[in-house]
Order: C-alpha cells, then sequence, then structure tokens
C-alpha cells in the first residue's frame, strides 16, 4: 500500500512537538515568603507542597497556580547545595522552564543529538497516582528545560508532592484576568489634537481596551469621558494621575459618581500621585488606587500595596539613597534587566523619604516601605478651550540638540520653551519641537522657544519640567 504524505514536500517533520509550557521554577532565598507574596499580590492559589513533610531533605517547594499558570518556588535547606549555589549566583530568580510533551524520551534523544547538553536522562517517577516521565537539558547561563511526560499521572503535581486543598485564604485576586476590560488614559495620541467634538477616545478590539486622550480634558467633555467609561465598564483603569484626576476632580465638584459597575482597580503611573489626589480619585471612583513609580531607564521601581503603603521593589534592581536635604534621599539604581546597556549606579534625581528602618507593613511583605515619592512634580498647561494637559515629556521624542528643557505658561493663550541648547541645535529642532507641539496642543496656543545658559532647581534641588502659573 502506498504511504500518504501527511506533511508537504521538502518540509520535515516537528522533531520536537511542545504542548505548551508546563511549569516555571524559581530558586529562590526564602519560598514561604515568596509564596506569600504571589498570592497575596497576584492571587495565585497554593494547591501543592514538598519538604521534610513529604520526604524532601534537601528542599522545600511551593507550588502556585492560576488560570494556565504554574509557578513552583523552591529553596534550598542545605547551604551548599546547588539550589543555594544558585541563588548565591543569581538572587532570586528562574532556575527551569518545563515545557510538556507526549514523550520525554523522544524530546530528549532529539534535542542532544542536535547539539543539546544533557542534565537528566529520561526517567520516571511513580507514586500512588501514576507515572511522570522526565528528562531535562541545558539551555542559557544555569537554566534548564525539563520535558515532562505526564499522560500517565493524575496527581497534583509530581511525585512526592503532596496536595494542598482549597480555598487558600491568603489569596486575593489582583482584579484583573486575561481578557477583561482596560482603559487607558496615557501619553497617547488617540485623535488628532485640532478635533474638537468627542469622540475623544477609540476602542482597541485586539486587547479589549478602551484608548482614551489625556489631551482633550476639559469641564465641557469630562461628562463624554465618563459617558464613555460607564458604557465600556472597565475592570481595571491606567492613567496618569493627572488625567485621571481631573476627572475625579470634576465628578466630585459637580456631585456626581462614577456609573461603571464592574471596576476594582485603577493604576497610576508616571507622575508623582499626592495623597489629596489619591483620595479624591478613591472617593469619586469607588475602588483602590495602585501607585507606580518607575522611570524610562528601568532602575528602580517603587509599588504601593493593598494598604495603600509604597515599596521600593528590592528584587527589581539593586538601589542605594544618596541623602539630600530635609530628610530625603535621591535614588541611584543599578538595573537587574538592561543586559544591552546596563546602568550601574545611576543618579535618576528623584528624591524619596523613607520610613524608618525598622517600621513594617500591615501588608506582610519584607520590601523597604517609602513614605514619600518626590518624583515627577510637573504641572499641567491649561488652554483657551478649557482643557488640560499633563506630560508634556512627549513633545521632545525624538528632538535633537537639547540638553535640558522646560515649559513655562505664564498666561491661557501662549507657552515658553526654555531650552539649555547643545551644539547640534538648529534651525531643524525649533522646527521639530514646535511641530511636535502643534500635534499635541493644537494651533490655539502661542509658542515661544528661548535659549538659556541653565534651568533653575527648586529649593529641594529638584529639577521642574513643566510650570504653570496660570
Amino acid at each position: 500500500m502506498q504511504e500518504i504524505a501527511t506533511h508537504p514536500a521538502g518540509a520535515s517533520a516537528d522533531f520536537l512537538p511542545l504542548n505548551g509550557t508546563d511549569y516555571v521554577e524559581f530558586y529562590v532565598g526564602n519560598a514561604k515568603q515568596a509564596a506569600y507574596f504571589y498570592r497575596r499580590v497576584f492571587g495565585m492559589r497554593l494547591t501543592a507542597y514538598c519538604g521534610p513533610e513529604t520526604g524532601a531533605k534537601d528542599r522545600v517547594s511551593y507550588v502556585l497556580e492560576q488560570n494556565k499558570l504554574r509557578f513552583v518556588l523552591t529553596t534550598s535547606l542545605d547551604t551548599k547545595s546547588s539550589i543555594a549555589e544558585h541563588v548565591h549566583l543569581h538572587g532570586d530568580g528562574v532556575q527551569n522552564i518545563a515545557l510538556a510533551v507526549d514523550d520525554a524520551s523522544s524530546a530528549y534523544r532529539e534535542t542532544t543529538k542536535r547539539g543539546a547538553r544533557g542534565v537528566i536522562e529520561p526517567t520516571v517517577f511513580k507514586d500512588e497516582f501514576g507515572a511522570v516521565r522526565l528528562s531535562a537539558i541545558a539551555t542559557y547561563g544555569d537554566t534548564i528545560h525539563t520535558f515532562v511526560e505526564r499522560k500517565n499521572y493524575r496527581g497534583a503535581f509530581l511525585p512526592g508532592f503532596a496536595v494542598v486543598p482549597g480555598p487558600d485564604a491568603v489569596a486575593e485576586p489582583a482584579g484583573l484576568r486575561r481578557g477583561d476590560r482596560r482603559a487607558w488614559m496615557r501619553g497617547d495620541m488617540i485623535v488628532p489634537a485640532t478635533q474638537e467634538k468627542p469622540p475623544y477616545w477609540r476602542v482597541n478590539r485586539a486587547e479589549n481596551m478602551l484608548m482614551l486622550s489625556s489631551y482633550h480634558l476639559s469641564e465641557s467633555a469630562a461628562p463624554t469621558y465618563l459617558d464613555s467609561l460607564a458604557l465600556f465598564d472597565p475592570v481595571v483603569i491606567q492613567a496618569y494621575p493627572s488625567s485621571i484626576g481631573f476627572l475625579a476632580t470634576w465628578m466630585l465638584s459637580a456631585g456626581t459618581r462614577y456609573r461603571g459597575i464592574s471596576l476594582r482597580g485603577i493604576v497610576t503611573s508616571s507622575e508623582t500621585l499626592s495623597d489629596l489626589r489619591r483620595r479624591e480619585i478613591e472617593s469619586a471612583f469607588g475602588c483602590r488606587v495602585f501607585d507606580w513609580y518607575g522611570q524610562f531607564e528601568r532602575v528602580a521601581a517603587i509599588g504601593s500595596c493593598e494598604q495603600g503603603r509604597h515599596h521600593l521593589l528590592s528584587d527589581y534592581s539593586y538601589v542605594e539613597m544618596l541623602p539630600a536635604d530635609d530628610g530625603l534621599f535621591e535614588l541611584v539604581g543599578t538595573g537587574f534587566h538592561n543586559l544591552s546597556m546596563p546602568l550601574i549606579r545611576y543618579r535618576c534625581g528623584d528624591l524619596v523619604r523613607p520610613a524608618p528602618a525598622k517600621e513594617r507593613c500591615g501588608c506582610g511583605r519584607s520590601f523597604p516601605l517609602i513614605e514619600q515619592v518626590i518624583g515627577r512634580v510637573d504641572d499641567s498647561i491649561k488652554l483657551t478651550d478649557g482643557r488640560s494637559i499633563g506630560r508634556l515629556d512627549h513633545l521632545f521624542k525624538g528632538v535633537e540638540g537639547i540638553l535640558e528643557a522646560q515649559i513655562r505658561q505664564d498666561r491661557v493663550d501662549a507657552i515658553t520653551f526654555f531650552i539649555v541648547p547643545s551644539s547640534t541645535f538648529n534651525d531643524r529642532t525649533r522646527e521639530t519641537l514646535q511641530s511636535n507641539a502643534r500635534y499635541r496642543l493644537g494651533g490655539g496656543i502661542a509658542l515661544e522657544i528661548r535659549l538659556v545658559d541653565a534651568i533653575p532647581r527648586t529649593k529641594n534641588g529638584k529639577f521642574k519640567g513643566v510650570i504653570c502659573n496660570v
């Protein structure tokens, strides 16, 4: 009988068919603490455990799951083990990306004969729930890929792990799941700046996201913004504090409340969020605000927890604090993520006020507490048509020949750019800056560019990019 080809002529069969990611294993310094964090913050559920109680003498592992995600957090019980050495060299991090396969022996054989270095030859592990076949190869650095064949296994995770029955009393879902509706109100140009009538928003169907313009906020437009939000009814809103704060202030002054029913949280970032503005937003929208601080350079990150306290995320980067005036400290960061161009001891110029060293947050996390972030303190500018616009750093993107710049507004129909030029500043620089400003602000405001030798700092040494005296 003639064999029928099941793939096109000239095409080779897949030598490594994969069924997806089975789990990701992290080697960490304190698996119990890390598991608490992932359960409490991200809502992951503890489903399985192994340790001395289950017969493991060298390690403790917690298995966490959420939808299709499965994390394994492992800590060594022996300070001289390979697990401890991995944490010593790399800190908390991924050691094993396990891949689900139908045949772990074939996966091992096909990859090693093509040059992969074998770590674990195909081995069967059994318990009362069945058998799992595992094999593993080395990938990059100290990370490995384990091939998991579990078609004959019905246990919670792997042999040697005990089931942890639910529900998980610690886990609290963060509120946003894959596919949930989101609203986005940041620096993107959603509609032309010259557009005078709503809608000032568009729906991104691919990401199930309502994207609203931050450049058309005004008292007259506020009701239409809020109607569009209530109609779309997002689960979470991601916004500049100045943008979502504008709508909150308008609602409170108008004596109205947000009418959406699904909103569980608002995430603010890229600007400093004051305590007053946080309270206004939470009062107007009826949900919790989670604030995030970071920079384009990615050398430090600070996030707020469910208690409303800010934490310095010490597993994101190595941060030093240089003393400044009035109990403030300047952040100096060394990032862990930028492998192309690492920034080492980078002074970003932002200031924070740390909490007392021994103070602990009620959320239970061990990340250092930050009492106050003195970060981006720029004003919003006001336009003649009633619009209020914040975060104007976009005006300088793609503009060369500028060392420093400040935008100042002393009357409602004009703004002035104070520019410290470099040697490459030229007429093209002026034209590009003016074009960017017209694109985002429209033509109803006069623009002036002044070249200066230096731009004054505030009394605490902070650079302020936008000053509005209107």
